[in-house]
């Protein structure tokens, strides 16, 4: 008997059309993370959105009443109407993530075809809540009633956490975008060979 008895190594056969391929790891743990970050998504989505038509059936939105008047900008009616959207565009995204994440773990090419859409606009909108966090904030008022604290430190600290917020923000997908565009995994959400 030979020390290399499997040598050399003899590749698996091809699965047979229609048979059930492997599920990449990509897939599992995507989906796992998409069915997290989903579900806790939806959750604040609820409350920012239970919280902005409160704002809006009091008549706070806009009005310098709330008691972040010295920050935010009331007399913009762009930023007045991101607060109201905002909400609601992120309890959306977050029931598409949710369902995409529960779609992967099944392999359902629904799924797939729907993450790829989902990443690109979570990718647009990371990018407009970091321009609109870092332009309809009063930067001179960031800082301002504490004196022992450096108000340029503030800024510029307050500039990078937006930043790197919005970073953080495209992390999901563009893993999406990566990872469910590989030949192995496109074959997996098809149900074809899984090569």
């Amino acid at each position: 008997m030979s020390q290399f008895q499997n040598y050399p190594p003899v590749p698996p056969q091809p699965v047979a059309y229609g048979a059930t391929p492997s599920k990449p790891a990509s897939v599992t743990v995507l989906s796992i993370l998409a069915i997290v970050w989903g579900g806790l998504g939806m959750l604040c989505g609820v409350v920012g959105t239970i919280g902005m038509l409160a704002a809006v059936a009091g008549g706070r939105i806009g009005s310098g009443v709330s008691s972040r008047q010295y920050v935010v900008h009331h007399d913009s009616s762009v930023a007045t109407l991101y607060r109201e959207i905002a909400p609601i565009v992120g309890l959306a995204m977050a029931v598409i993530l949710l369902s995409v994440g529960i779609g992967g773990l099944m392999l359902k090419p629904w799924a797939r075809r729907l993450a790829m859409p989902w990443s690109i606009i979570e990718i647009i909108w990371a990018c407009i809540v970091v321009y609109c966090t870092m332009n309809l904030v009063d930067m001179s008022a960031i800082g301002a009633g504490r004196q022992q604290l450096n108000p340029v430190a503030m800024r510029v600290g307050f500039i990078g956490g937006a930043v790197a917020v919005g970073l953080l923000d495209c992390i999901l997908p563009a893993c999406f975008l990566i990872f469910w565009n590989r030949p192995r995994v496109k074959a997996a959400f098809e149900g074809q060979i899984s090569t």
